[in-house]
C-alpha cells in the first residue's frame, strides 16, 4: 500500500485555528524570530501588545548581535504589512528606535533586505521624517535601497517623502546615483533616471527660487 504524502501530524500553518492556537501560546520575540510566522505575530501583537515594546538581543541578518525592537527585526525579513502595522500601533515608538550597534531605523532595515513597497510605504506614512535620517554610517534609507537594488516604487515612495535625500554622501562618499552607478542591479537605468531627473528638478527649482516639492492630486513626484 502506498504511504501517504502528508503526515497527519505536520500542521497546516494556514489553518486559522492552528495560527490562534500558536499565538495563544508563543511569545510575540519567538514568532518574529524562530517562526516568522506573520499572521500569528499580528494576532499575537494585537493581544498581548506589551510585548511590541520588549527589546531583543539577537543575531540581526548582518551576522552580528545587537539590541533591536520586534519591529525591527520584521523589517529585515520580508514581513506582511498587516504585522507591520499591528507592531507601529502597539508600539510607535519603535519608528524612532535605532539598531545597537549601527543606527539603523527600522526603514533603513526594511529598505536594505527587500521588503515590499506597502511595507516601506507604511513605514513612511507612520514617520515620514525617517526618510531623512542617517545611520552611524551615514546611510539614509535611500541609500540602503539603492544598495540592496530595491524596486522603482520604493525608490519613488523615498524621494516622495524626502526628494532632497538624493544629494547626501554618506562615509564612503557615495550618494544615492553613485550607488546605483556602480552596482549592476536590474533596474539600474530605470531608477537612475529618476534619481537624475530628482537631482535636476531640484536644481531648477533652486535656480528660479523656488521653495519645496511640488506634488499632484495622486501624491506622485510631478516628474517621477
Amino acid at each position: 500500500m502506498a504511504k501517504s504524502s502528508s503526515s497527519p501530524s505536520t500542521p497546516n500553518i494556514h489553518d486559522p485555528v492552528y495560527i490562534r492556537a500558536l499565538a495563544e501560546s508563543t511569545d510575540l520575540s519567538l514568532l518574529i524570530t524562530k517562526d516568522k510566522h506573520w499572521k500569528a505575530a499580528a494576532l499575537r501583537c494585537r493581544s498581548h501588545p506589551q510585548e511590541a515594546c520588549e527589546a531583543m538581543e539577537v543575531k540581526v541578518r548582518g551576522a552580528y548581535t545587537a539590541k533591536i525592537t520586534p519591529l525591527h527585526y520584521a523589517c529585515e525579513n520580508k514581513p506582511s504589512t498587516e504585522v507591520i502595522k499591528t507592531l507601529i500601533k502597539a508600539n510607535p515608538a519603535a519608528l524612532e528606535r535605532r539598531q545597537e550597534p549601527g543606527g539603523q531605523l527600522p526603514l533603513h532595515a526594511a529598505c536594505t533586505w527587500g521588503a515590499s513597497s506597502d511595507v516601506i510605504q507604511t513605514l513612511l506614512a507612520a514617520h515620514p521624517s525617517s526618510a531623512e535620517m542617517k545611520d552611524f554610517l551615514s546611510n539614509l534609507p535611500l541609500h540602503c535601497a539603492c544598495y540592496s537594488g530595491a524596486a522603482t516604487v520604493v525608490i519613488e515612495a523615498l524621494l516622495r517623502v524626502y526628494p532632497q535625500s538624493v544629494w547626501p554622501r554618506n562615509h564612503q562618499g557615495s550618494s544615492a546615483v553613485d550607488i546605483v552607478r556602480r552596482l549592476g542591479h536590474s533596474n539600474r537605468k530605470e531608477v537612475l533616471r529618476v534619481l537624475e531627473r530628482t537631482q535636476s528638478r531640484l536644481l531648477e527649482r533652486a535656480a528660479a527660487g523656488g521653495e519645496g516639492v511640488e506634488v499632484d492630486n495622486d501624491n506622485s513626484l510631478e516628474w517621477v
